[in-house]
């Protein structure tokens, strides 16, 4: 069985002593590990440090050791680490790879460790300003893990990280549970909504519209909704307004509903915020 050396992180002595956790996720494999070099950089329902694994006959991985205490965090570990090994064929390409879920007793009780792939820095600006290349690859890695049989349940910028070569790898799968995804529609960007596809399923449909995929069908005018081909001359677009609005008052409302939308687009071309 393998086990994993993990340093007391209260002792103040050099070299710390170490607590030997055992492997849950794979009772035939017998490495020896030990993870040095760990800083904490995140404390929640888990702790989260970097660290270095040593592992025998080969280099050296820059790693991430998410830790937890108690029955409750073990559970959620232990799905996480199923819903890892769900995916496996994804470890390295849009999720972390997985040196796997250890537990034992740490400085506090009983405790897990689940071990990943160090990948980059977490993500800490809203989707709205990452590039559309970049949010391509999101949606990209969100449709491979849902092909795989895994809904994420909690999809936002701080459960993604960015490789030196700004590429994003998904993370947090605590939440995770089987699915079977029924969205057959191709996710085309920068084209109207498929009306489609909220039915078809909801986790990706939200991740497209966080994202901003789709353009919009509508724009507002006059505290309504109007779709956007009654948008393409404010003549037209003046046939819409509320009955009994003046001629002169529908076209002038019409002209500043357009703008704001072409304004609107302008905007979201470059990725910069727009409400």
């Amino acid at each position: 069985m393998s086990t994993l050396r993990f340093p007391d992180q209260h002792s103040y002595t050099s070299p710390k002593p170490t607590y030997e956790l055992a492997r849950y996720d794979d009772a035939n494999s017998n490495l020896q590990l030990a993870a040095t070099n760990t800083l904490r950089i995140h404390h929640g329902h888990s702790v989260i440090y970097t660290a270095t694994l040593q592992i025998p006959n080969q280099p050296a991985q820059a790693v991430i050791c998410k830790v937890v205490l108690g029955k409750r965090g073990v559970a959620r570990l232990r799905n996480e680490v199923d819903m890892y090994w769900r995916i496996a064929e994804l470890q390295g390409d849009v999720v972390p790879r997985c040196f796997g879920l250890f537990e034992g007793e740490l400085e506090d009780g009983p405790s897990a460790c689940l071990v990943l792939q160090d990948c980059g820095e977490r993500l800490y600006k809203e989707f709205f300003a990452t590039s559309w290349t970049f949010r391509y690859d999101l949606i990209i890695a969100m449709s491979k893990i849902h092909n795989a049989g895994v809904a994420h349940r909690d999809f936002a910028p701080r459960n993604i990280v960015v490789s030196n070569d700004n590429k994003p790898f998904i993370i947090d799968f605590d939440r995770a549970k089987k699915h079977d995804c029924y969205a057959a529609t191709d996710i085309i960007f920068n084209t109207p909504e498929p009306r489609e596809m909220r039915d078809q399923c909801q986790e990706l449909w939200l991740a497209c519209k966080s994202v901003d995929v789709w353009k919009p069908r509508s724009l507002r005018y006059m505290g309504y909704f109007v779709p956007l081909e009654y948008a393409d001359t404010p003549e037209m677009l003046a046939t819409r307004a509320p009955e009994g609005t003046p001629e002169e008052e529908a076209l002038k409302q019409a002209r500043l509903s357009i703008a704001i939308h072409k304004e609107r687009m302008r905007l979201r071309a470059h990725c910069l915020y727009y409400s």
